[in-house]
């Protein structure tokens, strides 16, 4: 099992059978957050610390950084339940993690 950005998880069997788990919506994810927090900072830097309007700001910020959290937090769930039911469904009885060599 190899795991990488672009593809979360690439695995295969010793009978050669093989997965690729794409992890796209992880990045995806995590791009539309630095965008959106990128937004906030600047229009958060314009405004007096502790004003009103910096609050909100403040708040939206604490708003998108949770909802990303949650976000990623179910991609990577999604993408690991996937795998162990692939190891399942290949009756894989070890899982190697990195450079696998023989």
């Amino acid at each position: 099992m190899d795991l990488g950005e672009i593809h979360s998880i690439a695995a295969t069997t010793t009978e050669n059978k093989s997965i690729i788990i794409t992890g796209r919506k992880l990045r995806s994810v995590h791009r539309l957050r630095n965008k959106k927090l990128a937004e906030i900072q600047r229009l958060m830097s314009k405004c007096k610390k502790g004003s009103r309007q910096w609050k909100r700001y403040n708040r939206a910020h604490k708003y998108i950084l949770s909802k990303s959290e949650r976000q990623m937090s179910d991609a990577i769930h999604k993408t690991t339940r996937q795998f162990v039911q692939w190891c399942m469904e290949n009756e894989a009885k070890e899982v190697v993690i990195g450079q696998v060599s023989q």
